[in-house]
C-alpha cells in the first residue's frame, strides 16, 4: 500500500470533492446498492457495474466498512463507492467492455495505470482505459464517484476527433487531469445530472430524455478532457500529451495478450501492421524506449501482481522468471529490483 505524503497541502487535497455541492454522505441517497463488512460481497458489488477485478485489504485488517450507492444513465452506470479500509483493487483484464471516469469525493488514493503512477486527490479525475491494466490503491478514508463508460460509445466520439486533429487515433491522457484545466460546464453537468438522477426526476423516468443526456455529457467530456492536451497557440502552451497511433495501441495490445508467450519485435510488429522500424520509432516518440523494453516491463508487471497473489502464493520465483522468459533467473531479479525497488522474496513476504 502506498504511504501517502502527509503535508497539510495534501490534506486539504485529500479533502477537496471533484464534483460541486456532493459529498459521500449527500449523494445518491435514495439509490443504496450495498452497504456490507465483506470484501467479497464489495467485490462483486463492483464487478456487477465495471469489471472482474481482485480487492486485497491492507495492514491485517479482514473486514472493510463498504458503501455503494449509485444508478444508471442510459448506458452509463454511476457509482459512490467507498470502501472505509485500506485496500489495493488490481484490475488485470485488458479487454474491458468499459471505461472508468474516477472523481474523488474525499480521502486520498493512489492510481498505477499502465506507465503511469501517480496520487489521487480532490481537485482531480482519472480515465481508466479499458486495455491497460491497472492497480487502484485506496486509504480508509477515500470515496469516489465511479462512471462507467461502454467503450464503443467513446470510440465512436474518438473518431469525430481523429478526422478534426488529423490523428489516426486519440485517446485520454493516463496520468490524472486537473479539473482546474477542464472546462467548468463539464463538472456543473456532471452535478445537474447527479442531482436528478438522486430526485428520480425526468432524467430518470424519460429514456428519451437520458439519452440526450448522456450524448451531451459524453461529448463534454471527450471535448473538455482532449482540449487540455492540445497547446493553446498564442495564449502560452500547456504540456501536450501527444495522441498515441492506433499502431502503437495494437502493439501494446498484442503484447498484453502474450506476456508468457516467446515473441520478439518482429512479432509485435506484424500484429501491429507496421514494420519493426516504424514501431521501434513510435515506442522512442511516445514511450522513451523500445517496444522490446516495453514488453520487459509489462512482463515484470505482471509478475509482481502474481507475487502479490494469494492464490499463486506457492509458486517460486523460478517458475515465475520461466513464465514471462527470463531463464536468468537472477537477472530477472536484478530487473525487478530496477522496476519495484525490491526483490521479489521481498514481495512475497507482503
Amino acid at each position: 500500500m502506498v504511504d501517502f505524503p502527509r503535508s497539510e497541502d495534501n490534506y486539504q487535497k485529500s479533502n477537496l470533492s471533484a464534483l460541486r455541492g456532493f459529498t459521500p454522505t449527500n449523494l445518491f441517497t435514495n439509490h443504496n446498492l450495498l452497504a456490507t463488512q465483506s470484501p467479497n460481497q464489495a467485490r462483486a458489488s463492483v464487478e456487477g457495474v465495471f469489471c472482474k477485478h481482485s480487492l486485497r485489504t491492507c495492514n491485517n485488517v479482514p473486514a472493510v466498512n463498504f458503501i455503494h450507492r449509485g444508478a444508471n444513465l442510459g448506458s452509463l452506470t454511476f457509482n459512490l463507492i467507498s470502501y472505509g479500509a485500506d485496500v489495493e483493487v488490481t484490475v488485470n483484464d485488458t479487454n474491458r467492455s468499459h471505461y472508468i471516469l474516477v472523481l474523488p469525493l474525499s480521502g486520498r488514493a493512489a492510481v498505477r495505470n499502465q506507465d503511469e503512477h501517480a496520487d489521487l486527490y480532490g481537485g482531480e479525475i482519472v480515465i481508466l482505459d479499458p486495455l491497460s491494466r491497472f492497480r487502484f490503491e485506496m486509504q480508509a478514508d477515500h470515496s469516489h464517484l465511479g462512471i462507467g463508460i461502454p467503450k464503443q460509445i467513446l470510440h465512436t466520439l474518438f473518431s469525430k476527433y481523429t478526422q478534426q486533429l488529423g490523428k489516426k487515433w486519440v485517446e485520454f491522457q493516463r496520468k490524472p487531469y486537473l479539473l482546474k484545466d477542464i472546462d467548468s460546464g463539464l463538472l456543473d453537468f456532471l452535478a445537474y445530472i447527479c442531482k436528478e438522477i438522486d430526485r428520480q426526476g425526468t432524467i430518470a423516468t424519460s429514456s428519451t430524455v437520458a439519452q440526450a443526456i448522456q450524448d451531451t455529457f459524453l461529448t463534454l467530456l471527450v471535448s473538455s478532457l482532449l482540449e487540455t492536451d492540445l497547446p493553446r497557440d498564442g495564449v502560452g502552451s500547456r504540456e501536450a500529451m501527444p495522441a498515441v497511433p492506433y499502431y502503437l495501441r495494437k502493439a501494446e495490445h498484442f503484447m498484453e495478450q502474450n506476456l508468457v508467450e516467446d515473441i520478439n519485435a518482429q512479432d509485435i510488429a506484424d500484429a501491429a501492421g507496421v514494420s519493426v522500424r516504424t514501431l521501434y520509432h513510435a515506442y522512442q516518440k511516445y514511450r522513451g524506449g523500445s517496444p522490446v523494453l516495453w514488453l520487459r516491463t509489462l512482463r515484470l508487471r505482471q509478475a509482481r501482481l502474481d507475487f502479490l497473489d494469494p492464490a499463486q502464493s506457492d509458486i517460486s520465483v523460478t517458475e515465475v522468471s520461466h513464465r514471462y522468459q527470463q531463464c536468468h533467473v537472477g537477472r530477472f531479479s536484478y530487473a525487478y529490483f530496477q522496476e519495484f525497488g525490491e526483490y521479489p522474496s521481498d514481495t512475497r513476504k507482503r
